[in-house]
C-alpha cells in the first residue's frame, strides 16, 4: 500500500472515529453533505482531499477532481479557519490561499476544528464506568498542564516570518559608543569639581 493511501486511510479512520463520538458532527456534517473539500498543508507532498457525507468523512486520493473549495496554508494558520477576521487577514499577509465558496471553506473546516467530545462517557462506553471517569479525569489534567498551543504556534508562525532584531547595527553602536563617551567625561567633570 502507497504511504499516501495508508496515511489517508489512517486519517478517515481517526476523523470519523472521533466524529461519531460527537454528538454535534451531524449538524456540522449536514451544512457540507455531498461536498468535497481539498487541505494542501505545507508539511505535507500531497493534498487533504476530503468528501462529506451524512455521518462521516471519505478520504480521496490527490488526483480527485471534483472539489468544492480548496485551502493552502499551514499547521500553524489552519486554526485561524474557525474565526472570520483571522481568515481575513491570513489571506492579506498571504498565509492562506483560498479557492471557492469562503463560507464552505469554514463550514468544513468546522467539521475537524468543532469537535466536541466528552471523553468521560467515551471511555466509560470501552472500559467501563469508574476507570472511564477516572481516564478523563486524567485526560482533563493532561490538557490544563499542556502549554497553550495557539499562542506558542502564533509565536512560532510570527517568529519565522518575520524579521527579528538580535543585535544593533553599526551607526546604533556608534551613536551608543557616543553618547557613552558623553556620560563618561560628564561624570569625570562632576568628580572634578567641574560643572
Amino acid at each position: 500500500m502507497p504511504t499516501q493511501a495508508l496515511i489517508n486511510a489512517f486519517a478517515e479512520r481517526l476523523v470519523n472515529t472521533a466524529l461519531a463520538e460527537d454528538r454535534n458532527a451531524p449538524k456540522r456534517l449536514a451544512a457540507v453533505k455531498g461536498k468535497t473539500f481539498r487541505l494542501r498543508l505545507d508539511m505535507l507532498p500531497w493534498p487533504l482531499t476530503m468528501t462529506f457525507c451524512a455521518d462521516r468523512v471519505f478520504f480521496m486520493g490527490e488526483d480527485y477532481d471534483a472539489v468544492d473549495g480548496e485551502v493552502t496554508t499551514s499547521v500553524a494558520v489552519l486554526s485561524t479557519l474557525r474565526d472570520a477576521s483571522q481568515v481575513t487577514a491570513a489571506l492579506q499577509r498571504g498565509e492562506l490561499q483560498l479557492s471557492g465558496n469562503p463560507i464552505f471553506a469554514q463550514q468544513a473546516s468546522q467539521v475537524l476544528l468543532g469537535l466536541e467530545i466528552d471523553w468521560e462517557e467515551s471511555f466509560a462506553k470501552r472500559i467501563g464506568d469508574v476507570p472511564g471517569y477516572w481516564a478523563g479525569q486524567g485526560l482533563a489534567w493532561l490538557r490544563q498542564q499542556r502549554p497553550n498551543l495557539d499562542a506558542w504556534q502564533q509565536w512560532f508562525g510570527e517568529t519565522l516570518s518575520e524579521e527579528k532584531k538580535l543585535t544593533v547595527g553599526q551607526v546604533e553602536y556608534a551613536l551608543f559608543s557616543d553618547e557613552l563617551k558623553q556620560l563618561a567625561q560628564r561624570v569625570r567633570q562632576l568628580e572634578g569639581g567641574e560643572s
